[in-house]
């Protein structure tokens, strides 16, 4: 009978360690969560980031191929300089981009 009662003793400190290790491995997989949701914001913001900085460069390879069309279609004035009235809408283009 006295065997039978530290098993169940035994028995009874192997649950409740169980019960422990399971409470730290929930809190364990709840912080990685939040560490993972943190995460995708970043990525996500970095992502944006990304694809304004490639939009805002291949808009600025755009700009610089205008300007060649537009300086062989209309050509230069008789001072050399280029024809400010077909430049002005293209200067007034807004760009920022914040790196943070």
């Amino acid at each position: 009978m006295e065997a039978l009662e530290e098993t169940w003793r035994n028995l009874q400190k192997i649950i409740k360690e169980r019960e422990l290790e399971l409470q730290k491995e929930q809190r364990r997989q709840e912080e990685n969560d939040k560490l993972r949701q943190e995460f995708a914001q970043h990525a996500n913001a970095f992502h944006q980031w990304i694809q304004e900085t490639r939009t805002y460069l291949l808009d600025g390879i755009a700009y610089r191929r205008v300007i060649r069309v537009f300086q062989y279609q209309v050509g230069e004035d008789l001072s050399g300089r280029f024809h400010s009235s077909f430049l002005s809408p293209f200067l007034t283009l807004p760009f920022s981009f914040n790196l943070f």
